[in-house]
């Protein structure tokens, strides 16, 4: 809990009344209230929207410290900020990530001034309320306050089911800067299962084509069509073929394999690097131009 408040820190603080603001701010949707209040709390929430703000354009990751994170809401110990870290990673709104594996150029970390043992977080917007039910088969929507405002989830506690449009691109990112949750294509609810996931309208062929084009195996194919959803392999394979085409990549297919068992990130911009020499520095990096594979 956060530390108690004298009676000096609980004074009336001055207002300019009237006023108004266009910039500086970030978008707190309204699902975060509706769907994940009663899990989060205003704690949590606020945590979530001070990650949501400190997200990075160029790469769509953040990495306050503790320190900073503490400062900020005035919590005395850490234990309780990594709790509520915790809850926002459970309800699937961030994702904790090692900055040696997000980030695994060391230059880049050098230059956004991370680290080595410092952890980003990837930031998701929550989805909206029929994804929610849809994507929770209703387990949360029994008891929600707002449930008579929601359609969609009265619909699936009903049995029918909801059906949701198919997710928009990896590389969509919202006006902010942030990720965009990417919720799996769902069909009408099974009374025996939880919700049924549609393929993708991908050939089988032309993915085992790409791969198979990589030098893969047989066997580590199958392994990694079994391990991984399709729209995942889609994602890396991009990325190798990318790094392919700029040169420089003697092995594809290890390269491949790290990136998807590491789960590196797309780089945003295909623009090269400056080169520097030993004792020469370069300027300030321009955001938009580092890589992250």
């Amino acid at each position: 809990m956060p530390k108690s408040k004298s009676k000096a820190n609980l004074e009336r603080l001055p207002i300019a009344r009237g006023y108004e603001r266009d910039e500086g701010y970030v978008r707190v949707w309204r699902e975060l209230y509706t769907c994940y209040g009663r899990r989060l709390g205003l704690s949590g929430l606020s945590l979530w929207a001070f990650l949501r703000d400190h997200v990075n354009r160029a790469n769509r990751l953040a990495w306050p410290g503790y320190r900073l994170m503490q400062a900020t809401f005035d919590l005395g110990r850490r234990d309780t900020l990594k709790s509520l870290l915790t809850t926002l990673e459970a309800a699937g709104l961030i994702e904790p990530r090692p900055a040696l594996l997000a980030i695994p150029d060391a230059r880049d970390r050098y230059e956004l001034h991370i680290n080595d043992r410092a952890i980003v977080y990837l930031v998701h917007d929550p989805p909206n309320m029929a994804q929610f039910a849809a994507l929770t088969a209703g387990r949360y929507c029994r008891e929600c306050p707002y449930l008579d405002r929601c359609q969609d989830g009265q619909r699936v506690l009903a049995g029918g089911g909801c059906i949701l449009q198919p997710p928009p691109t990896q590389d969509e990112v919202s006006a902010e800067g942030g990720c965009v949750l990417q919720p799996p294509v769902v069909a009408k609810r099974n009374p025996n299962k939880s919700a049924d996931v549609v393929e993708s309208d991908l050939a089988q062929a032309d993915l085992q084509a790409r791969l198979t084009a990589l030098h893969l195996k047989a066997r580590k194919q199958a392994q990694l069509l079994q391990t991984y959803s399709r729209e995942y392999l889609l994602e890396k394979l991009s990325m190798v073929e990318a790094r392919q085409t700029v040169g420089g990549l003697t092995n594809p297919a290890g390269w491949f394999i790290r990136a998807c068992e590491e789960d590196w990130l797309p780089a945003l911009s295909p623009k090269s690097r400056p080169t520097r020499t030993k004792n020469q520095t370069s300027g300030k990096p321009t955001p938009a131009s580092r890589h992250y594979f």
